[in-house]
């Protein structure tokens, strides 16, 4: 017998959708303190966040690293420069979010549209049915009475 395991509960770093997120600081506010935010993240961050990593395999420690092919690591007291890289991280971090949220919402749309279609059909064959069974009952019944004329007519002119 396999035993499941409990899914494992997200990162508490990552925040929900149901969570109030305060406005970004106005251009003219100071910065806040990165080393206050740095000792503030969780001390191990997943490499990708579209995948869960195995819990059973040790995980890498999690190192920072600059990754802007050759360009020389930024000047640490350059505010314009944090500035900048904040406003990149937002973009970035929107842009991946929006791809998330389009993706979603084309799957919402999609399944909402099926549901609608199967609700449409059946309305339709059901009233398609009901008139299809009413104008077969008048063709009937008006066959029914030309033979009964012509039976009539026919016994008249007989006798």
């Amino acid at each position: 017998m396999s035993t499941s395991q409990p899914p494992q509960p997200p990162d508490r770093g990552i925040p929900l959708l149901t969570e109030v997120l305060a406005p970004p600081p106005e251009p003219d506010a100071p910065l806040p303190d990165i080393d206050a935010a740095i000792a503030a993240l969780p001390p191990e961050i997943p490499d990708t966040p579209a995948t869960w990593p195995d819990p059973r395999q040790p995980r890498p420690p999690a190192t920072a690293q600059w990754h802007a092919g050759d360009a020389p690591a930024p000047d640490l007291d350059d505010e314009a420069h944090w500035r900048q890289l904040s406003q990149d991280i937002r973009e970035q971090v929107l842009q991946q979010l929006l791809g998330q949220v389009n993706s979603l919402l084309k799957q919402q749309v999609a399944e909402q549209m099926a549901l609608a279609f199967e609700h449409i059909t059946q309305q339709l064959t059901a009233q398609i049915q009901v008139n299809l069974e009413q104008a077969l009952q008048q063709s009937v019944l008006l066959a029914v009475e030309q033979e009964i004329e012509k039976t009539r007519m026919i016994k008249n002119k007989g006798f």
